[in-house]
């Protein structure tokens, strides 16, 4: 008996056991854990083992653990293999703690009837603020008094646990079914949520301020499911749509945007399922009117994958109308809204190369306010600036859509008529048909006023090789001449 070897702890060695036991013994055995109910599975027993009241169950010492057998066996013998694996199992318990030493994963090690701690590993010591050392053998019931009330499973449960300077705290607990331990005890994994609440707390609060950004956004944002259907919708839909942002989750992309900026966008919003970024600009009927937006499509990626677009629509209507007015006070007199004398001078150019192309006949038409100085005079600025504006008016409601017209300077005004048959006399008639609408009673400034201006037709014929210089100051002659021939008339020249 003495040379029979005791196989080390492992649970490998299971099978070597039960070979070094059976010989020793006249009936079938098992080693079982020290359970008052019997229910626990054997840890090892002999092939013909069955469970039997008539069986005599022999305590091994400090293991957690008995021998179950038949009475008669000898006494002698029993007493020497109780020693000899009580060894194995005090040294295979041994060997817990450094197998989990440097496990991440706070583990703890407590007897069957969780009356005591057998191990606990670094990190379990940690988070009970104690030793390795300190914690076993101590009661478990003391150091976790919620531990009586753990179902027997390894589903997630709230533990509370006493640390050594006597704080209490509520832990999570998975608590390994006794089979699976291989140890004369249970195992207690240990896990403390705060931290994990801590981040979920960082993480909503993170969440809560996004959100409030975004919902104060002065743009247009919108999260979509590959579907092109709402996630996401910040508050601006409330004003712009009616609405309310809480309830856009599951709504079509169609049935909040028109027609018509829908299939404007539907092939850029494809695009970017395909994984492009792209910027459309584009009208958008809104509650409060149409606006002119920049959409800016991206897509919404995860894991690798796209999920669907992120739909942002800035209201670029200012700026649009800035541009825009801008652009007219580059090329247009800001007074009357005309175009402007340099203005007038690239379209004459362009007009003098049509004219060459086409063989047509055109004619320029330059005309000033009769009395100008003296109208100011008597009757202030904002008269004159009235009565130009007038003058505008009916010079823009008397020209073809073919015909440009232009204030060139002050009280002066030029047209280019374009594209006649017969020069002279089609020039003769709108320049009739104007004169006769000015001389008619208007009201201006509150004020009922006639306006008379003289005018001077230049004729350009189809041959006819002039710079756009000199053909303005041919028609700004001709103006003075129709002025010194009695004024409100007309003068015509031909270069």
């Amino acid at each position: 008996m003495q040379d029979a070897p005791i196989p080390e702890p492992d649970d490998a060695t299971l099978p070597r056991l039960v070979a070094l036991i059976s010989p020793l013994l006249r009936s079938p055995w098992a080693l079982v854990a020290d359970d008052p109910d019997m229910s626990s599975q054997p840890l090892c027993a002999h092939p013909d083992f069955i469970a039997d009241t008539h069986l005599t169950s022999t305590i091994l010492s400090d293991t957690g653990h008995r021998l179950l057998h038949a009475g008669d066996d000898d006494s002698a013998t029993l007493t020497l293999l109780c020693d000899l694996l009580a060894a194995w199992l005090q040294r295979r318990q041994q060997n817990w703690p450094a197998l989990c030493e440097y496990s991440p994963q706070a583990m703890l090690l407590i007897d069957e009837r969780r009356e005591r701690i057998l191990a606990a590993n670094p990190a379990a010591a940690s988070m009970l603020q104690s030793t390795p050392a300190l914690l076993c053998g101590l009661p478990a019931r003391v150091m976790l008094p919620g531990l009586a009330h753990c179902a027997d499973t390894a589903a997630a449960q709230a533990l509370e646990v006493c640390s050594s300077d006597g704080q209490s705290a509520e832990l999570t607990a998975y608590l390994a079914p006794a089979h699976t331990t291989g140890t004369a005890g249970r195992i207690i994994f240990l896990e403390d949520p705060r931290p994990l609440q801590h981040w979920q707390e960082q993480a909503r609060m993170h969440a809560e301020h996004l959100h409030t950004l975004i919902d104060h956004m002065p743009s247009l944002v919108a999260l979509l499911d590959g579907d092109l259907r709402y996630i996401f919708g910040n508050q601006l839909h409330q004003l712009w749509f009616k609405i309310p942002h809480h309830a856009l989750a599951g709504q079509a992309l169609e049935e909040v945007l028109d027609e018509i900026t829908l299939a404007r966008l539907q092939v850029p919003l494809q695009k970017t399922l395909g994984g492009a970024n792209l910027h459309i600009e584009a009208d958008l009927l809104t509650h409060q009117g149409e606006k002119r937006v920049e959409f800016q499509i991206l897509p919404w990626q995860y894991a690798g994958h796209i999920c669907g677009v992120y739909l942002i629509a800035h209201d670029i209507s200012e700026q649009r109308r800035l541009d825009d007015m801008h652009a007219l006070e580059t090329t247009h007199d800001a007074l009357t809204a005309l175009p402007h004398r340099r203005s007038f001078m690239q379209n004459l150019r362009a007009a003098l190369s049509r004219r060459s192309r086409s063989g047509r006949g055109m004619a320029l038409l330059y005309l000033g306010v009769d009395g100008m100085r003296a109208l100011n005079e008597n009757f202030g600025r904002e008269y004159g600036d009235q009565m130009l504006q007038h003058l505008a008016r009916i010079l823009h409601a008397n020209i073809r859509a073919t015909d440009f017209v232009a204030r060139i300077d002050g009280d002066e005004f030029a047209i280019i008529l374009e594209a006649l048959e017969q020069p002279e006399g089609d020039a003769r008639r709108i320049a009739d048909k104007i004169i006769r609408q000015l001389s008619e009673p208007a009201r201006i400034a509150g004020r009922p006023s006639r306006l008379r201006v003289s005018m001077g037709i230049v004729i350009i014929g189809a041959h006819t090789h002039s710079s756009v210089d000199l053909l303005l100051t041919e028609g700004n002659t001709a103006m003075y001449q129709a002025k010194n021939d009695g004024r409100g008339g007309i003068h015509v020249t031909r270069p």
